[in-house]
Formats: structure tokens, C-alpha cells, sequence
């Protein structure tokens, strides 16, 4: 190639008018059109262009490559810190749960310290009787002549007459909002005390599906108990007493 070849092909390619219209192009349009004229009428100055801007696109790109990976280092290492605070946080809150809300055991066996009608303790567990209510401790309900009786008091009284000094073995569900266990607790012949008290109505039976529908039904057919007159649920008693 002549040095006024050489010259020519510098910028613009002086040749384009040859091979397609002038129409004025910018950016990308017109650098691919200036490189096919080239490639075409300048093969030689083509050649060195196209090592030139290999070679500076492989710098380029191994920078850009260099610098998004350095990017993704730090993000990373942000993101390793920020996992591992997030488990100690969960791990601690664990722990305080656990601390403040234990598992009861599967199975609480002993003598029980009767409270009201529906809660013992047993060695210093507090058990609600799943499945009952029973009336409050200063509940009072009706005889059908008009009286007003303790019937609170004396379903408590009767829960304890009822257990007396026997071991119960209580199977507990869980905890309850007030952080009593509930269970299912038996005497040591096998019978259900939390069945036994909605059968002498002594309670209601209680829960989304109450398990004891069918004694609270015979209490209500033979009058026993609170039903024996009129008194108002425990449940709302105890809302209207807030």
C-alpha cells in the first residue's frame, strides 16, 4: 500500500461513496460501514486495525471482568457478615424462647394441688384441664327457685373431693396463652377427671371441637351441677369481668 493509500485510509474511508450512499450515520452505523469499507479497498491498514482493537477489547474486557468481580467480592463479603449476624440474632432468640416458654414433659405424673374447678398443680407444674371450663373460682350462679350459689367454690371443692390424695398421670397438648400446660389428666384406675367434671356438671365443655359434648349433653338432661339452674358461661363471665 502507497504512503497516499495509507493516508486515505486514515478517519473516513475514502471509498465508501463507491460502494453505498452517503446518507450521514453516527455512532455504531457509521464505524461499521467506515470498517467494511476498509476491509474491502485497505485490507492491509484492515488487518492491523482489527489487531489493534482485538487486542483492546480483550483489555477491556478482562478489566471490566476484574473490576465486577472485585464488586462481587465486597457485596459478598457484606452479605457473609450480614448471614451470620442474622443467625446469631435467631439462634439468642431461640434460646430466650425456649428459656421463657419450656416443653412441658409428655407426661406428668403425681399429687395434685387442686386451684378451681379446671386447674391443678402437680410439683409446682401448673395444668389447665384441656377440653373444660369450668366456673371461676368467685363465680356464682342460679337455682331455679332464684337463688344465687357459689357454684365456683363448689366445683372446686368437688374436683378435690374427686382426686383426694391419688397420683394423676397427665397427658399433656401444650401451653396455653398463659403459659399453663394443657393435658388430659386420669386417676390411677385409668378414668377421665376432665371427662368426670362436665359429666356431674361441674363444667362446660370447651374448644373448637369439644371433646366432651356427649357428658355435658347427659349433665344437661339430668339437671346436675350448675345445670341444675341458670348461670352464665365462664368464658363470658370472664369477659364481662374485664
Amino acid at each position: 500500500m502507497t504512503p497516499a493509500e495509507s493516508r486515505q485510509c486514515d478517519g473516513l474511508c475514502p471509498f465508501a461513496r463507491l460502494d453505498r450512499d452517503t446518507r450521514p450515520l453516527r455512532g455504531i452505523a457509521r464505524r461499521r460501514r467506515n470498517s467494511a469499507c476498509k476491509a474491502k479497498h485497505c485490507p492491509d491498514r484492515t488487518n492491523d486495525e482489527l489487531v489493534w482493537w482485538s487486542k483492546s477489547l480483550r483489555r477491556s474486557t478482562i478489566a471490566w471482568g476484574r473490576r465486577r468481580a472485585a464488586r462481587w467480592t465486597r457485596r459478598l463479603g457484606n452479605l457473609d457478615l450480614w448471614i451470620a449476624i442474622a443467625i446469631t440474632a435467631g439462634l439468642i432468640a431461640y434460646q430466650v424462647y425456649r428459656h421463657l416458654n419450656p416443653e412441658p414433659q409428655p407426661v406428668i405424673v403425681g399429687r395434685a394441688r387442686v386451684i378451681d374447678g379446671d386447674t391443678i398443680d402437680i410439683t409446682g407444674a401448673r395444668i389447665r384441664l384441656i377440653g373444660i371450663d369450668a366456673p371461676e373460682l368467685d363465680q356464682p350462679c342460679t337455682h331455679a327457685r332464684g337463688e344465687t350459689w357459689p357454684c365456683g367454690r363448689a366445683a372446686t371443692r368437688e374436683l378435690r373431693a374427686h382426686v383426694g390424695r391419688q397420683d394423676l398421670s397427665c397427658a399433656t397438648r401444650g401451653l396455653d396463652a398463659y403459659r399453663r400446660v394443657l393435658a388430659v389428666c386420669s386417676l390411677p384406675d385409668g378414668s377421665d377427671v376432665n371427662a368426670w367434671m362436665v359429666a356431674q356438671g361441674w363444667a362446660v365443655a370447651s374448644g373448637f371441637a369439644p371433646t366432651y359434648y356427649a357428658e355435658e349433653t347427659q349433665a344437661r338432661s339430668a339437671k346436675r351441677g350448675i345445670w341444675s339452674g341458670s348461670f352464665v358461661p365462664p368464658r363470658q363471665w370472664r369477659q364481662h369481668r374485664q
